[in-house]
């Protein structure tokens, strides 16, 4: 299988502030716009933090996966992956590019592999 691109993304402020208290400090239509449409029809890895701050949902028309160590399978929407590290991508059948949305330390462990940012 052909391996896929690894991109980040997010939104930061002129500060660099990502997020406060487990939400987006800022409400901007286009921003949330332009985040549906890079991310549609592609896998979006998340850990479990930022996957608890959107309500434990699934985003529609993405591939969810959760990067936790305390989170079960059961634990997760129908048609959620959980997975224990980054590595773990490599085992799965993954057909489309790969977003990483969040947080912080998944940030920082996936940033070496991204080709895009």
């Amino acid at each position: 299988m052909q391996k896929k691109s690894w991109k980040a993304i997010a939104a930061i402020a002129l500060n660099h502030v990502m997020g406060k208290d487990g939400k987006l400090p800022w409400n901007i239509p286009e921003d949330l716009a332009w985040f549906k449409e890079a991310t549609s029809g592609h896998a979006i890895v998340m850990g479990r933090k930022t996957f608890d701050s959107i309500n434990r949902r699934l985003l529609p028309n993405r591939k969810t996966i959760i990067v936790s160590r305390t989170l079960k399978p059961l634990d997760v929407p129908a048609g959620a992956i959980v997975i224990s590290s980054l590595e773990e991508l490599d085992t799965l059948e993954i057909s489309t590019d790969i977003f990483i949305v969040g947080g912080a330390e998944i940030y920082a462990a996936a940033l070496p592999r991204c080709s895009d940012l």
